[in-house]
């Protein structure tokens, strides 16, 4: 497995940073600054163009290893945005699930994760289930209800770990 598909997306990222989550995690998605000489390969490259890279460096160390780093976010593993997750709130709880299925397309995996009442064959009106995110990568899926949680309730994240 490819480490893109363990970790969530620049995009979720940014989303996640810009919501004030903390920003420590195992891998980081960077940016370099746009490089001003023209003896350097990228010249030309407006700041938004330039490529986004993967690093494991912590960022107070990754600013001394790579001096042009011009910004970056903790690309979060599905473990630890699990681990951001509350396992319950009030009625709810914490629902993940992986999916498997075979299709003329070819195999596919598919994660799952919402908060529902899982007690219940169905959701009832007084508890109905909350909003369900469904995604090939697993920290894709954990992140997209973390956004949620956090814009639709003010979720606070607290790490378990610490």
């Amino acid at each position: 497995m490819k480490l893109r598909d363990q970790i969530c997306s620049l995009e979720l990222a940014k989303l996640l940073k810009g919501l004030g989550v903390e920003q420590e995690s195992l891998f980081y998605h960077y940016q370099e600054k746009t490089p001003k000489s023209t003896n350097d390969h990228c010249y030309g490259y407006k700041q938004e163009d330039m490529p986004w890279k993967i690093d494991s460096t912590r960022p107070d160390r990754l600013s001394t290893l790579r001096p042009r780093v011009h910004e970056w976010c903790s690309a979060f593993t599905s473990a630890e945005l699990g681990d951001m997750l509350p396992a319950n709130t009030d009625h709810y709880r914490l629902m993940m699930w992986k999916l498997d299925s075979t299709s003329p397309g070819g195999d596919r995996t598919l994660y799952g994760c919402s908060y529902g009442y899982p007690d219940r064959l169905h959701a009832l009106p007084e508890f109905p289930v909350w909003e369900t995110f469904v995604n090939p990568n697993e920290a894709e899926s954990r992140g997209m209800l973390l956004c949620y949680l956090i814009n639709t309730f003010g979720l606070k994240v607290m790490r378990r770990d610490k």
